[in-house]
């Protein structure tokens, strides 16, 4: 899809999608309330649209590194270590962080490494895990509340908690 921005740039609501490719197109004296009064300043702000593929190279790398990191070990333990370590860096975020595996036998999500999760005992894969696992999506969720995909008799538990979640599938 081809998406035209507002005004453009680094405030522009488009900034909500992640683009294949940006376009800025000529610079002039528009929006100078919201973008600035010289053309470098308008440029630069228009400019903000090119800041998420930056973001994008640098979660590349990061991936880049990870994967060279868990080519040099053959332990399960120090991979599932590794996966929760570079996982909460990537996101810069602190708090909990879960890794879960499929037991294949049972066919069931178990808890398999944690980082800060002191609440957590040998927990099975709650209503949002079984989701990753079913559709092998991502899911990420500002509000467990106010999530249209999940009832809220299923979340009811789980809001005492934490109320967002990011889980990846590692399929």
């Amino acid at each position: 899809a081809i998406i035209e921005t507002g005004m453009g740039g680094r405030l522009d609501s488009t900034n909500v999608i992640t683009p294949l490719l940006s376009i800025i197109t000529n610079i002039s004296y528009d929006h100078q309330q919201f973008l600035g009064d010289t053309l470098p300043e308008i440029a630069s702000e228009k400019a903000g649209i090119i800041k998420s593929l930056e973001d994008k190279l640098s979660r590349y790398l990061i991936l880049k590194d990870i994967t060279e990191e868990l080519s040099m070990t053959l332990s399960m333990d120090e991979v599932n270590k590794l996966i929760i370590e570079r996982s909460s860096q990537t996101l810069g975020k602190e708090g909990r962080a879960l890794l879960f595996l499929v037991d294949a036998e049972r066919q069931e999500l178990m808890l398999s490494a944690s980082k800060d999760a002191s609440r957590v005992k040998a927990k099975k894969g709650d209503t949002f895990d079984r989701w990753v696992l079913r559709h092998r999506k991502s899911l990420m969720i500002d509000d467990i509340t106010r999530d249209f995909r999940f009832p809220a008799d299923e979340v009811q538990e789980e809001k005492k908690n934490f109320r967002s979640l990011i889980a990846t599938p590692l399929v």
